[in-house]
């Protein structure tokens, strides 16, 4: 990494000529120190981004369990329809089997 920080400043600075030219300490340190800057604001995008992605994702697991929840209690709803149905039916049958058999 150091390596790549000098050859930049070197880059951004030029690589030697005369003395008006040449790239000084602080020029250096300075391009490094801006450049650690800018990789720290990048690192804390991401962190945000990232932050807000696993936002949104229990955003749509809650969502998800509560359509689970819905359906569900749609399901035993139904099936209690069913049942009531078939209480009913078993009480017709019985009610006609006595009707026969007196």
């Amino acid at each position: 990494m150091r390596y790549f920080v000098l050859l930049a400043a070197l880059f951004m600075f030029g690589c030697g000529g005369d003395s008006s030219e040449s790239t000084t300490t602080e020029d250096m340190k300075e391009a490094a120190e801006e450049m650690a800057d800018e990789a720290a604001e990048a690192m804390d995008d991401a962190a945000d981004s990232a932050g807000e992605m696993m936002d949104d994702a229990g955003n749509a697991v809650d969502e998800a369990a509560d359509a689970i929840e819905k359906t569900a209690k749609d399901a035993m709803e139904k099936a209690e329809d069913v049942e009531d149905q078939l209480e009913k039916a078993k009480e017709d049958m019985d009610q006609a089997v006595d009707d026969a058999t007196n």
